[in-house]
């Protein structure tokens, strides 16, 4: 009988120590992906907040576009020169006044454009054309701008006019 108690005993105890195996590594495995998630967790939160920061950064930078291209607009664009000076043109007919383009020169070191004009016109439609174009949404600076009244015909008047448009391009 003793025999059978030794045994059991020693049956037992293998019992016990392999469940306290099984026990230790099933811990460790649950141990090792809790490790795992954690990290992973710590991953995606850290790709949360890099696509937040991404997300404010390109709305950020559409704001500053937009801000570009509204503060652009006060620039003359070289290639749209033409444009610039059929506008002038029409806002001496508007003003029932004749504009004649002079001498249209860039400078480049200062990123500038140089217009030289006449207009002539009563001097209402005189005054309204050199009103209209310092009232242009580009930065203009008038250099010259020389007012006479012809002597012959008495309600003529003619603005000798120089101005320099910043550009840009």
């Amino acid at each position: 009988m003793k025999k059978k108690s030794v045994k059991i005993l020693i049956l037992s105890m293998l019992l016990t120590l392999i469940t306290a195996s099984m026990f230790f590594f099933f811990l460790k495995i649950i141990e090792n992906k809790n490790k795992h998630t954690s990290k992973i967790l710590s991953v995606l939160e850290l790709k949360m907040i890099e696509k937040e920061n991404l997300d404010f950064i390109k709305d950020e930078l559409e704001e500053t576009q937009i801000i570009q291209n509204k503060i652009n607009g006060y620039f003359l664009e070289k290639k749209n020169v033409d444009l610039f000076v059929e506008s002038l043109e029409n806002l001496g007919n508007l003003n029932k006044s004749k504009l004649i383009i002079k001498e249209i020169e860039s400078i480049d070191e200062k990123n500038s454009i140089t217009l030289n004009f006449s207009i002539e016109g009563d001097f209402n439609g005189v005054m309204s054309t050199v009103y209209s174009i310092e009232n242009l949404p580009y930065i203009i600076n008038v250099k010259n701008l020389y007012l006479n009244k012809n002597i012959e015909i008495n309600s003529l008047w003619t603005a000798d006019v120089s101005l320099e448009v910043l550009s840009i391009n």
